[in-house]
């Protein structure tokens, strides 16, 4: 016998809220990912696409790092990421900056229908579609993080509101689980980090916004001698870049 859909939604709201307790046990973002996908997915054929930490700066791309501000899961289709990674070198999409507005859950169809985005504003939509998703749901959490769901059909008269809702309290269940174990991870890189005084004092001169000249100039040093502190913070860091040295080092704490 098919369930009515009030009787469905009951179920997913109990299986969500039991997935809670088990959720605050569980010690990778991925198990916690899994969690969520396994009921979604069963009971909705909505897939867990992945959740992420959005960048301190608008379309900053150093920021996103894999496995360390997002974190796919393993239903993201294979070459997804890569590939609009690299189309966001050139383009940022609507979509995400929408996420970077927006307080509440949308679909993709619905931010299309709302901006109206014509040619190349379409590309991540389009993209998606080439890789199977032919929709998504959004759930931005916090201001700083957001859950994605994806599926094969489009979710807009799908989503109930109060399936919409079911969604969303998912994605923040998940959301505070994994944003907890990144700190967790940030408080033990910063312990191990050991940067010197003056490795901290250069970050947070770039950190304000001073260039290397600038930074120079405020702790009254050579040019060549805050690329080495910056060098050593990297490395200490392990950022690949000034920008993801900086950001690391805000979020572990250890400047302001």
């Amino acid at each position: 016998m098919v369930q009515a859909p009030a009787a469905r939604h009951f179920d997913l709201c109990n299986q969500i809220l039991d997935a809670t307790s088990v959720i605050d046990e569980l010690d990778t973002p991925d198990s916690v990912l899994d969690c969520i996908h396994h009921i979604t997915s069963r009971e909705y054929h909505i897939n867990v696409l992945a959740a992420a930490r959005l960048p301190e700066q608008f379309g900053n791309l150093d920021e996103i790092v894999d496995r360390e501000t997002i974190f796919l899961h393993s239903s993201a289709p294979e070459g997804w990421w890569k590939a609009y990674i690299e189309a966001s070198q050139d383009y940022p999409s609507v979509i995400y900056a929408m996420t970077e507005l927006c307080m509440s859950p949308f679909t993709a169809t619905e931010a299309m229908r709302r901006l109206d985005p014509v040619g190349a504003d379409r590309w991540s939509v389009e993209m998606s579609h080439n890789f199977g998703m032919r929709d998504y749901l959004v759930c931005p959490v916090g201001g700083r993080w957001a859950m994605v769901y994806w599926s094969a059909d489009v979710l807009t008269h799908r989503l109930t509101p109060q399936l919409r809702a079911l969604l969303f309290m998912g994605a923040n269940t998940a959301v505070q689980r994994i944003s907890d174990l990144v700190e967790i991870k940030a408080r033990k890189e910063s312990d191990s980090a050991e940067l010197t005084p003056r490795e901290l004092a250069v970050l947070y001169s770039l950190s304000r916004g001073n260039r290397v000249a600038d930074t120079a100039r405020e702790l009254e040093i050579g040019e060549a001698t805050v690329r080495t502190h910056l060098k050593n913070a990297q490395s200490k860091l392990e950022a690949r870049t000034q920008t993801l040295a900086v950001a690391k080092a805000i979020r572990q704490r250890l400047i302001p």
